[in-house]
């Protein structure tokens, strides 16, 4: 038998910081779980060069959680008009897993 669980949690938020910076910041948190479960506890019996019988006895469980962060700052370079459009850069990316 096979079991299988996931979890997230999101959050992001963004916003202006004066005229010329843009900030975005993003966190994710992933949570999985993957079991196996033999579908017979019974013993092996193994007669050489006859038979096999039982179970295989084995189970198993994976958990895993990973963890992500980003974070953008984006700043204008120039004048703000529609006639000539300021650049923009982007920093600080980073990203996390565990």
């Amino acid at each position: 038998m096979t079991d299988s669980e996931e979890s997230i949690l999101r959050f992001a938020d963004s916003g202006a910081f004066g005229k010329k910076l843009f900030n975005e910041f993003r966190f994710q948190s992933r949570w999985q779980q993957l079991s196996l479960d033999s579908p017979s506890n019974a013993p092996t019996i193994q007669v050489l060069n006859a038979f096999n019988r039982g179970g295989a006895q084995i189970d198993s469980t994976r958990r895993t959680h990973e963890l992500e962060f980003a974070d953008n700052l984006d700043f204008a370079v120039g004048k703000h008009n529609d006639a000539n459009r300021p650049a923009t850069s982007s920093s600080a990316d980073m990203k996390a897993m565990s």
